[in-house]
């Protein structure tokens, strides 16, 4: 699935597939190469969004919390996750 890269659209079609999904397969982030990516697979459908830094991925994920109906724990760990990855750099 395609999305729209503006955050605002993006946030509101990527919430609709988890606050419509019977299942949460995976909800992950990869870093590779030069971009931050957002791995959502449900039982309807996969999507990977793509940032291009750790601060924009955060960003986006909590927009993308305040936006769902569940599942905002795991947007929590996630957030958690880059936050620890970019205090490392430092």
């Amino acid at each position: 699935m395609k999305v729209n890269q503006k955050r605002n659209v993006t946030v509101s079609e990527l919430s609709n597939v988890i606050n419509n999904c019977e299942f949460l397969l995976r909800f992950d982030i990869e870093i590779k190469g030069s971009g931050v990516y957002l791995i959502v697979e449900t039982d309807t459908a996969n999507v990977e969004y793509r940032e291009s830094s750790q601060k924009g991925m955060i960003t986006f994920l909590y927009h993308l919390k305040s936006a769902l109906s569940n599942n905002q724990e795991d947007v929590d760990s996630l957030i958690s996750e880059l936050m620890k990855q970019q205090e490392g750099r430092c």
